[in-house]
């Protein structure tokens, strides 16, 4: 994880006067994995984004997406007069089922985690 995405994870949690310890017991994972995730020494799995931004109230692309991928996955394309009407909404639709195929992908992989396992 790039020590930015660190920094973001850092920042919000005490702008929330969140300790280390208490987002590890919300999150369900080890104060070391918090302090490891913060110090870009360590990639979370997305099991453990899920955790941790849930715990923080947040979505995982709110702290491991980098902005710019948001807001180019979210905000509709500049308007260009040599493109045809269509070709713009239909570059718009992609952005959007690429943000939105992304967001299912980490759900699905979150809740794989939560099902519970059969006993051998």
């Amino acid at each position: 994880m790039p020590a930015r995405n660190g920094n973001k994870l850092r920042a919000i949690r005490a702008a929330r006067g969140i300790q280390v310890n208490e987002l590890a017991r919300l999150a369900g994972c080890s104060e070391a994995t918090v302090i490891a995730l913060e110090h870009g020494a360590s990639t979370p799995r997305p099991i453990t984004q899920e955790k941790i931004a849930r715990a923080l109230g947040l979505g995982i692309e709110d702290i491991w997406v980098p902005r710019r991928m948001r807001l180019a996955a979210t905000r509709p394309l500049p308007s260009d007069p040599r493109l045809e009407p269509e070709l713009t909404d239909l570059l718009d639709a992609v952005a959007q089922l690429i943000a939105s195929a992304w967001r299912a992908k980490q759900r699905e992989a979150w809740l794989q985690t939560q099902a519970p396992t059969e006993a051998a």
